[in-house]
């Protein structure tokens, strides 16, 4: 990842519990933006995430934007 800019990952699993994906870890260790989609967003219990959009991530509805 230290060669990339970004990490999308738009996936979005029911009763996932949505806590921080390792992935994303590592992407904010190597420097990348994260975008994610905005159902995991809404979806996430802040307490087992750190994510929030426009402070550390990006959020999309859909793959075009």
């Amino acid at each position: 990842m230290s060669r990339a800019k970004f990490v999308v990952d738009l996936s979005v699993l029911k009763n996932d519990d949505g806590g921080t994906q390792y992935t994303f870890l590592e992407a904010v260790h190597n420097g990348c933006a994260i975008i994610v989609h905005r159902k995991w967003l809404e979806n996430v219990d802040p307490k087992y995430s750190d994510l929030r959009e426009g402070h550390n991530c990006f959020a999309v509805g859909n793959e075009k934007q």
